[in-house]
């Protein structure tokens, strides 16, 4: 186990807190409590891609492009953090430079797997979040895994299995995915998912497929963008929630262009997100009206 001690932005919200993810309310027995390191909104479309830890590279190269192509859309990509086709989903995600969320099965101080450690800096800082039901410091506990699983069914709106056979954790969230209604997706030909497509799964080859399933396919990058970049902008001023950060250091960490970055300050100024300090310096309100 290895610890992430980044305390500063790690925030836990109860079940009656405005800051708690309302799609966790449609669970039943829906966790008490979240922990939540980083930005996460859960009103931007979101697909959970999800599988084998032991997979193949053929399919985490599968896993890779279908959340770079949908992030590229303006989708965010949810996923567990594991090793396998979650890791590569992940990091697609982030070389769109798009919004992803590791739903963990410790707490979110905890890194697990240990080779991870740069993988989950880099979903938090890049404008994504950690997201546990787990309080801080909880090592691994084999039957914590089934629960994180039913926790990424109810915050996406679609959940893509790629390489998941019968033994695969990854079914809890199928089944979960199954009892909300959600759309429950897998890969065209992948033979370890074939009995799920006699459950109504439906079978997919491409990112333009899951976007029509999710109503998006006449809707254009730009009408989704805005919030993600609004997410990663706010991201971007937690890294320094005390003294702000100018225009030259918050583009350089958005990697968005200076213009863009005033326009969505401005956004996030008008509603009351974030303050503009003496020196043309930015902080996240939640630090900055302390």
């Amino acid at each position: 186990m290895i610890e992430n001690n980044d305390a500063s932005l790690i925030h836990s919200y109860d079940l009656c807190d405005a800051h708690y993810p309302a799609r966790l309310r449609l669970l039943k027995n829906p966790p008490v409590r979240i922990w939540q390191k980083g930005t996460w909104n859960e009103r931007t479309p979101s697909v959970a891609i999800v599988g084998a830890r032991a997979a193949s590279k053929s399919n985490e190269k599968k896993a890779y492009q279908l959340a770079r192509s949908l992030s590229q859309a303006g989708v965010s990509i949810i996923s567990g953090g594991a090793l396998g086709i979650d890791a590569a989903a992940h990091e697609g995600a982030m070389e769109a430079r798009g919004i992803t969320c590791a739903v963990l099965g410790t707490g979110v101080d905890v890194i697990y797997p240990e080779r991870h450690a740069s993988l989950f800096q880099k979903i938090y800082k890049n404008g994504g979040c950690l997201l546990s039901c787990f309080p801080e410091k909880t090592d691994i506990r084999k039957g914590n895994f089934p629960v994180r699983n039913r926790l990424i069914a109810a915050l996406c709106d679609a959940v893509l299995l790629i390489q998941s056979p019968i033994s695969s954790g990854s079914r809890y969230t199928a089944i979960t995915a199954k009892e909300l209604g959600k759309p429950r997706l897998v890969m065209k030909g992948a033979p370890e998912v074939q009995d799920l497509l006699m459950d109504d799964a439906r079978a997919i080859e491409s990112a333009e497929e899951i976007l029509a399933i999710l109503g998006l396919a006449s809707v254009t990058r730009s009408e989704i963008v805005p919030s993600i970049g609004l997410q990663k902008m706010y991201g971007a001023l937690l890294q320094d929630p005390t003294q702000g950060q100018g225009l030259p250091e918050i583009s350089q960490r958005t990697g968005l262009p200076i213009s863009t970055c005033m326009a969505t300050l401005l956004e996030l100024e008008l509603e009351g997100h974030c303050l503009r300090l003496p020196g043309e310096r930015y902080v996240a309100t939640e630090y900055g009206d302390r």
